[in-house]
């Protein structure tokens, strides 16, 4: 009995924990808090059945937990509740610090922000030289910037409406706002797509997905209504889910857009050429055993039939067939990500022919299985993952305690790992930044870290100045990308997005007084 007594009260604390959380850092009312709470930690058959039933008497201390852990770098609050019981992992709204923006690589139709037409060295943005830049993402020639205050801002390549606003021609190397409707929290960029979600839990995406196989593209305006066909601005995509849907989490692949649920479930849209939607098994044989869909189909109808044009929900289920709560989501360029909520375990969809979703077998997968390379200790105690994310053929996952972990493809240098070789399907530390990094990058064939310190790492093909280590050779480890005329020497390094073939640096400004928040 007192042991049941126990267990009672340790399910109780962790509810509690999450009803402040909710309604101190969400600003959710009691009875919102409340209902969430009961979601999110399905205590339906526990030893409450109403708010008034709940002991709160430990709401004071837990109070002051939850004000000492929800101020971590990254915004990932992490409550270990009592040795009996599970961990609570709940996205966090701690604001990353901002800073300028610099670029480097190949400045393919404006990418980098000003006219080169390659930089060996990161150079900064001229147009943002005032702006407090707070978070980028890289697509193939296009980047997205979000600002301190929320704004958003677009330049290089339009050519398929990745910009999302008009342009004289199919460049732009200034950055000009994106005209949203509310200020934005996250940002996302596929090859020639992008996504916002605003402070609201709204989705705006703009551009377009690619069937590879096929040589066309899909625009996001086109997929939700021919109507909007020409239309070049942000179009919310999630009319269709209903006003009980609220996201929290967005993240993009190549051609493939993913979105978390504050409910915990996940939907995605976009190209299924591989899987990395998670939600359809049709099509088997081309999808399992191929790269690319057999491209004898000619019909066009069968063309498009990989293609996802409004989100829908992915069902990720454990081995016992039940509905997983999801806590994090990330992509690689081909591929998904989802972290279960209680036990932390990853699972996986999507491309996998050199095994680098951790799945032996070198088949596609189809739909969100446990990839068992996500854990990693003996003793099967779970690790968290603040990152994942992977090129065309890898991946690069950081893990909370700072450690850097790779898998896929060893032929190429993209892994790390030197001369060592790893197992397939294993995913393996690069011991250099053990214990040492706050953020991961992965560019096609191209792996970056940002170490605690500050400072930038690169590894894989080095081609047209893309490790920014000062020449063009390929490095098989990590290797400290190099200051050029005009990059910041004494500034740190907070975080780095991947394109193509270039990539983008937030440094830490110099003086935080000075820039405009845009």
């Amino acid at each position: 009995m007192d042991l049941l007594k126990a267990e009672g009260a340790n399910k109780q604390r962790s509810t509690m924990f999450s009803l402040i959380y909710y309604m101190k850092h969400l600003e959710y009312s009691v009875e919102e808090a409340f209902s969430k709470a009961w979601q999110l930690e399905n205590r339906a058959n526990k030893a409450f059945e109403t708010l008034d039933d709940l002991d709160t008497s430990g709401a004071p201390e837990i109070l002051m937990e939850v004000e000492q852990r929800s101020g971590s770098y990254g915004g990932l609050v992490t409550a270990e509740v009592s040795a009996e019981s599970d961990a609570l992992s709940v996205a966090g709204p701690t604001p990353p610090p901002s800073g300028e923006l610099f670029t480097f690589g190949t400045g393919v139709s404006g990418s980098l922000g000003y006219d080169e037409v390659f930089m060996a060295f990161p150079c900064q943005v001229p147009s943002l030289a005032s702006v407090k830049v707070k978070a980028v993402a890289c697509g193939f020639a296009h980047t997205i910037v979000l600002t301190e205050s929320g704004k958003v801002l677009s330049f290089g390549s339009n050519s398929i409406k990745e910009l999302g606003r008009a342009t004289d021609t199919g460049v732009d190397y200034e950055a000009k706002q994106v005209e949203l409707p509310e200020a934005v929290a996250q940002i996302t960029a596929g090859d020639h797509h992008s996504a916002a979600l605003t402070v609201g839990g709204n989705v705006f995406a703009w551009g377009a997905f690619e069937l590879a196989s096929w040589d066309m593209f899909v625009t996001v305006q086109s997929a939700k209504d021919e109507a909007h066909s020409g239309n070049v601005y942000p179009i919310t995509i999630l009319d269709d889910l209903g006003d009980c849907v609220k996201v929290k989490e967005i993240a993009s692949g190549s051609n493939h857009l993913v979105f978390l649920a504050e409910s915990g479930s996940v939907y995605s849209m976009g190209s299924n050429e591989h899987g990395q939607l998670g939600r359809s098994q049709f099509d088997k044989i081309r999808l399992q055993s191929t790269r690319r869909p057999n491209k004898t189909v000619q019909n066009a109808t069968e063309r498009i039939q990989n293609y996802h044009s409004h989100p829908k929900r992915v069902p990720v289920m454990s081995v016992l067939k039940e509905d997983l709560v999801i806590s994090n989501v990330f992509c690689s360029k081909n591929a998904s990500f989802f972290v279960a909520y209680h036990s932390g375990d990853v699972y996986v969809c999507g491309l996998n022919c050199f095994s680098e979703l951790g799945i032996e077998s070198v088949e596609n997968v189809l739909s969100p299985i446990k990839s068992p390379a996500f854990t990693l200790k003996a003793d099967d105690s779970k690790v968290e993952w603040n990152q994942i994310c992977g090129g065309d053929s890898h991946i690069v996952a950081l893990s909370n305690d700072g450690s850097v972990y790779t898998m896929g493809e060893s032929e190429r240098p993209q892994l790390g790992l030197g001369d060592f070789i790893p197992k397939d399907a294993t995913l393996t530390m690069v011991e250099p930044l053990k214990n040492n990094c706050s953020s991961v990058a992965a560019g096609y064939y191209s792996s970056y870290a940002v170490t605690i310190d500050g400072k930038l790492y690169a590894w894989g093909k080095g081609w047209d100045g893309l490790l920014a280590t000062g020449d063009d050779e390929d490095q098989d480890s990590p290797s400290l990308c190099m200051a050029g005329v005009g990059t910041p020497i004494n500034q740190r390094v907070l975080r780095i997005s991947a394109g193509t073939c270039f990539a983008a640096v937030i440094f830490e400004r110099q003086d935080d007084d000075c820039g405009s928040s845009q």
